[in-house]
């Protein structure tokens, strides 16, 4: 067997593991109901699925992009000195699928920091 084979087909089954990991999660019902509820109107957003999500799929992630993979993007981003802070709202008060902006709303917080992930919650 030549070398160029044997490379192409470790690429190959490198290609469709990572593929596998990608699908795994995609279509995990608890990923699916997390990106459903947006914004937390359906009350399914909880910091317990945050957290599950987080033990699951987050604890080793380095970067944005993976974070976004698996959550979705978040509803806001707060930026500390050189720290970017992911909030996701939960629970959130609302009408007609909209925010109220009278009412105190829950989320969580992602945190990537030098290679450190972070997972808090707080209420507004």
């Amino acid at each position: 067997m030549s070398l160029a084979l044997l490379f192409s087909i470790y690429s190959c089954n490198k290609n469709k593991e990572d593929n596998v990991n990608i699908v795994s999660h995609a279509k995990d019902k608890d990923v699916l109901i997390w990106k459903h509820d947006s914004i937390g109107c359906d009350k399914i957003r909880t910091i317990e699925l945050g957290k599950r999500l987080f033990d699951k799929y987050l604890v080793n992630i380095e970067n944005e992009d993976a974070l976004f993979n698996i959550l979705g993007k978040p509803n806001k981003i707060l930026y500390e000195n050189d720290v970017k802070h992911y909030i996701f709202y939960i629970n959130s008060c609302c009408k007609n699928n909209v925010l109220l902006e009278e009412c105190d709303y829950s989320f969580i917080v992602i945190t990537i920091e030098k290679n450190r992930i972070k997972f808090s919650s707080g209420i507004n």
